[in-house]
């Protein structure tokens, strides 16, 4: 009972002591080994001798040195450099180090920040692709449907985009009226003249000229609605004119429509303005006599005094 009991003290006294000296490693592996009792109770008296003289007392960095090493081996990430001040701290309490390291009371006072120790960041787990899977087919996808004619009228109206704003007949058609019309010449006797014309007018260039070019099949058929288009805008003006030489009137055009609008609004404003001067003026006088205005008017923080004082000739509204 008594050499069970020296044993059990043997093996906690090598347990909780914290050896640095190479002989006394050497020791307590000897005595572990050994299976005599008295050879075992010398190493402890020499354990005891070599504690002695070094002064060696259980350090607690020293479970942090064997947590580092099993974290290594485990795979897990060191974290060692996060510990620097802590390490350092546990080294001075128990006297391992006499003086504090100059970086001490810096790292202290101002810890490093996470991304300076290199953290480990979280790893994220990778589906693994099936490789035999493969994407459907697009053989029973429908296909998308483009006429030869899109790029052509998309050209055209970015070039021209206020022929969009011209007022159009829209019908419900077979679709193929273009097809019933003779596109050699792009004037076409019962179909007013648009952008379509040209469209079509360029589409039958391109089919039936030999060795013309996008940009030339282009320009003929512009060209051609310039002449066309221009043409209309003088009949309507001589029309215009012959119709008010014979005695006919037409009313008011938009533009004249729009300037009679806005006169109305200005002369609304010329009266709130004049309004507005005249009650800064009461408030100005009445602020040298001492007396209120009569109405107690209150001046626009808004309005300018020096631009309402301006007059505007009656000339100058006609």
């Amino acid at each position: 009972m008594a050499r069970d009991l020296e044993v059990l003290e043997y093996e906690d006294r090598i347990d909780r002591s914290y050896c640095s000296s190479r002989t006394s490693r050497i020791i307590i592996r000897y005595g572990a080994k050994t299976k005599n009792w008295s050879s075992r109770q010398n190493c402890f008296s020499e354990i005891s001798k070599v504690e002695a003289q070094q002064s060696i007392q259980p350090r607690t960095h020293a479970r942090i040195h064997a947590l580092n090493s099993v974290d290594i081996k485990m795979g897990l990430p060191r974290l060692a450099p996060s510990r620097v001040y802590q390490a350092a701290s546990a080294l001075l309490e128990h006297k391992v180090l006499s003086h504090p390291p100059p970086w001490y009371t810096t790292i202290g006072a101002v810890p490093p920040s996470e991304i300076l120790t290199r953290t480990q960041p979280v790893q994220h787990t990778e589906r693994k692709i099936n490789k035999r899977i493969r994407k459907p087919s697009k053989m029973f996808m429908p296909q998308g449907i483009v006429y030869e004619e899109d790029k052509l009228r998309k050209e055209f109206y970015k070039d021209h985009p206020w022929e969009l704003a011209r007022p159009r007949i829209v019908l419900e058609q077979d679709g193929r009226d273009g097809q019933r019309c003779d596109w050699s010449r792009i004037e076409q006797p019962g179909r007013p003249l648009s952008g379509e014309s040209v469209v079509q007018r360029q589409l039958w260039l391109l089919h039936n000229v030999p060795n013309i070019t996008h940009a030339e099949a282009y320009d003929t058929a512009r060209k051609e609605f310039y002449a066309l288009r221009h043409t209309e805008e003088v009949e309507r003006r001589v029309a215009r004119e012959e119709a008010l030489s014979t005695g006919a009137y037409f009313g008011k055009t938009a533009l004249e429509v729009g300037m009679e609008i806005e006169d109305k609004v200005y002369e609304q404003w010329k009266a709130w303005a004049t309004s507005e001067v005249e009650a800064i003026d009461r408030q100005r006088s009445a602020a040298y006599s001492g007396v209120g205005t009569e109405n107690g008017d209150v001046p626009s923080a808004d309005l300018d005094a020096n631009v309402l004082d301006e007059t505007v000739p009656d000339a100058a509204l006609l």
